[in-house]
């Protein structure tokens, strides 16, 4: 019968019972919470489920955070003894039930908090952040789960709520952003925001960056997702959003740099022709933190179709690459593809400075 019985539990005060009650749901004890209802159900005193403890919360919210069954245990409580529950009362930490669900990954508590706010007439908070900056579309992205992104939109939209889905966390972290990581890389959940921002006449933030320096499509590109590059550049052109391609993160780390990394030659190509469809020249030959810079990464690795490529680029806009001597000599056994190609550019890059009467090469 666990910590106490059913004869012992009758001489229990309610604040005794309710102090076992919140124990039990730490200890994400579902058969303890059960008995200590059981037992309140044979009295004529209610469990106070809006009783607030520790940090702040109450047994609801702690609920949220430990357990879905022990969740609906008190949902259903609650209605059988028609106690309303604070479903957004937050805690000294400023967070509350909706996001506990959306950390949990929970469809199915987001649809228990759902159902019994529309029963009760009861308008869930969405867009109110926590202390760390976090709110429940944030999660649902953090967490992949496109599931519960569709139900607060749909909750959004039968209440008239509109979601701020452009605002960030402490770290400079968003949910467009969020949806590109390595360990989400979704594409689903890019297009589900981009249609709600579209639907709803605002724009997506597309240049914001992170704590460390890195934007969305940086973001992409780092995770060689095309897929998802193809649908930022295609949203900026609709938008007429200029991508900053030339930006740096933190490690002075771009868009070109990391494609070259990736030796993803059809980004690059990207890179290249939105850059030239918008304008502007692509920065080549700017290093990052560690020394490294296009032309170098693609000796390194005997790159021939990213040499071609990058000197291609070079040439077509009069750009004089610079590469280090040692950095050559570094590197044995260089392709004799990559030194036509060399020579080639060379040709090329000294007849156009030859014929506007600049020698400075």
């Amino acid at each position: 019968m666990g910590l106490f019985n059913s004869f012992s539990f009758g001489f229990l005060s309610n604040v005794e019972r309710e102090d076992q009650l919140v124990n039990a749901i730490k200890d994400y004890n579902v058969k303890e919470v059960k008995t200590i209802i059981e037992q309140a159900n044979k009295t004529d005193k209610l469990l106070d489920l809006n009783k607030i403890y520790e940090n702040g919360r109450d047994p609801f919210i702690l609920a949220c955070i430990k357990n879905v069954e022990i969740t609906e245990i008190l949902l259903g409580y609650a209605d059988s003894k028609n106690i309303l529950l604070d479903l957004n009362r937050k805690s000294n930490f400023k967070d509350y039930p909706l996001i506990w669900a959306c950390i949990k990954s929970s469809a199915e508590l987001v649809e228990l908090l759902i159902d019994y706010a529309n029963r009760h007439q009861i308008i869930l908070i969405l867009n109110d952040k926590s202390e760390l900056g976090d709110y429940p579309m944030y999660w649902a992205c953090n967490k992949n789960n496109i599931e519960i992104a569709q139900l607060l939109i749909n909750y959004a939209n039968n209440h008239q709520i509109l979601l701020n889905i452009n605002e960030s966390d402490d770290l400079g972290d968003y949910p467009l952003l969020l949806a590109c990581p390595a360990h989400n890389n979704n594409v689903e959940m890019a297009k589900l925001l981009i249609d709600y921002s579209n639907d709803h006449h605002f724009l997506l933030n597309l240049n914001e960056k992170n704590e460390e320096g890195f934007d969305i499509l940086l973001e992409a590109i780092h995770n060689n997702n095309i897929e998802m590059v193809q649908i930022l550049m295609s949203y900026a052109d609709q938008n007429h959003i200029i991508l900053d391609l030339n930006e740096k993160n933190d490690d002075k780390i771009y868009p070109l740099l990391i494609a070259i990394y990736n030796k993803n030659t059809p980004i690059a190509e990207l890179l290249m022709t939105y850059a030239k469809n918008n304008s502007f020249i692509l920065n080549i030959n700017e290093k990052g933190n560690r020394g490294n810079y296009p032309l170098k990464v693609v000796i390194k690795d005997n790159n021939v179709e990213m040499a071609r490529l990058l000197l291609n680029y070079a040439s077509e806009n009069n750009i004089v690459l610079k590469i280090n001597q040692y950095d050559i000599e570094e590197f044995e056994g260089i392709r004799n593809e990559i030194n036509d190609l060399f020579i080639k550019y060379e040709k090329s890059i000294y007849k156009y400075f030859g014929e506007n009467n600049n020698s400075n090469l």
